[in-house]
């Protein structure tokens, strides 16, 4: 299967849209942001039948998010991270 194939999960790939800006690709900059490799990155955004984490990104890694969200004037909530589907209604 290509990568083309395989299908992105939010909110993990709502995050990597809201970081992609010019030529500069989420993806890269999130791996920066985190710490990790952009592999680590790509594996947010896919299902656990693919070794992803099903669109989670780690707890460990929201801080780092949110406040460099805010250096680049990118709109971001708690609930963009977690996905409102999420939330217990």
């Amino acid at each position: 299967m290509c990568n083309s194939d395989r299908r992105r999960l939010a909110p993990a790939s709502t995050i990597v849209e809201k970081f992609t800006s010019g030529n500069d690709a989420g993806v890269k900059v999130l791996a920066e942001v985190c710490g990790v490799d952009q592999s680590r990155v790509y594996r947010w955004m896919y299902g656990a039948e693919l070794n992803g984490t099903d669109g989670v990104i780690p707890s460990r890694h929201h801080r780092k998010i949110v406040a460099a969200a805010r250096a680049r004037g990118i709109p971001l909530s708690g609930d963009d991270l977690i996905g409102t589907d999420c939330v217990a209604a």
